[in-house]
């Protein structure tokens, strides 16, 4: 069955179908390498999020600024997680 489909997914005499497909291709590679990385990404976010607990983390603008990145990073997994 899936020699008979090979043909219209891969087509040899149609070229913009087959960048096509490769591109879809790599787009869900991607997708899931950065579905695999976000866990470690949130979890060195809680680890200096935590080494900072006892010092306020709004004490320069650079550790404001990333206090800033992570919240809404945070809060735009939540709200996208309740959708």
């Amino acid at each position: 069955m899936i020699k008979k489909l090979w043909k219209y997914v891969w087509p040899q005499d149609r070229p913009q179908i087959r960048k096509r497909v490769t591109l879809a291709v790599g787009l869900l590679v991607a997708s899931k390498l950065l579905s695999v990385s976000v866990p470690f990404l949130f979890g060195a976010i809680v680890d200096m999020l935590s080494k900072n607990a006892g010092v306020s983390v709004m004490s320069d603008a650079g550790s404001a600024g990333l206090t800033v990145i992570y919240a809404l990073v945070i809060g735009c997994t939540l709200g996208c997680m309740s959708v």
